[in-house]
């Protein structure tokens, strides 16, 4: 409640990201990525903004877990540019979850982050939100390693 009074989220989204969040840690992406897709939704419905930061961010990291990285490079730019836009800071767990995403796409895609992020800055927040609840009920791709042989 604490947190929900201090940056203006609803309950209801932060208990799915909080589930999110949890979930990814124990590596169980498709059930992550549905609470992150579900918390989205709700941030959508109600015009929670902040929610879209923590959603965005969340489905960011799912991404890079199914070797999207491109988009979730792309994300964390609309992450960033919205935060800054709206005044609000990601803290604690989902401070750490996004520092230690870019610090993953940072050793995979090396100097492509910094152009991906970019772009990602440019992108409109809602459509960004509209992309990310689509994709987010997408199968992943094939692992990498599968996917080159």
């Amino acid at each position: 409640m604490a947190l929900r009074r201090r940056h203006g989220l609803h309950e209801g989204d932060v208990l799915l990201f909080n589930a999110g969040l949890a979930l990814l840690e124990l590596n169980r992406i498709a059930e992550a990525k549905d609470a992150y897709r579900q918390g989205l939704e709700r941030a959508v419905a109600i015009g929670d903004r902040s929610g879209f930061c923590v959603g965005l961010a969340g489905v960011a990291s799912v991404f890079e877990r199914e070797n999207r990285r491109e988009l979730a490079a792309r994300l964390v730019g609309v992450v960033e540019s919205f935060t800054e836009e709206i005044g609000f800071a990601l803290t604690g767990a989902e401070r750490d979850a996004l520092e230690r995403l870019r610090a993953s796409l940072a050793r995979e895609l090396g100097s492509r982050l910094s152009k991906l992020v970019a772009e990602g800055r440019t992108m409109d927040v809602h459509a960004a939100v509209a992309d990310a609840i689509s994709l987010a009920g997408v199968d992943s791709p094939m692992p990498e390693a599968t996917a080159q042989q």
